[in-house]
């Protein structure tokens, strides 16, 4: 495994959003092949000794995927509404924002939650 040299203490995350090119092969998965690809990753993750993650939208978990085969995996769930989290399974991460910023970095960082 290439992280095998790395000091890894947290989740393998997969992004199974749909990725804004035309020539985006992954873009033409079917949700049954993409959701079987998706636990085929956590599997292989989890075989290797480490934890798998699924990262993903409204759009990319309860469209693009089956949420009904992948919810008992930890999910880090993007959704940008201040006023209300909706998420009908138990959440590991919540993106939050796309649009943070933090002294010393320049430009708009992504803002995260970790729910324990």
């Amino acid at each position: 495994v290439a992280i095998a040299e790395y000091d890894v203490t947290g989740p393998i995350v997969i992004d199974i959003e749909k990725v804004d090119s035309n020539n985006s092969r992954g873009n033409d998965l079917s949700q049954e092949d993409r959701t079987r690809l998706t636990l085929h990753f956590c599997d292989y993750v989890r075989e290797k000794g480490y934890e798998p993650m699924i990262y993903g939208n409204t759009y990319s978990l309860f469209y693009m995927l089956d949420i009904n085969e992948v919810h008992n995996e930890k999910i880090w769930f993007a959704f940008y509404n201040p006023d209300y989290l909706y998420y009908p399974y138990e959440l590991d991460y919540w993106q939050y924002s796309a649009a943070g910023r933090i002294d010393g970095i320049k430009g708009e960082v992504d803002l995260n939650i970790r729910f324990d």
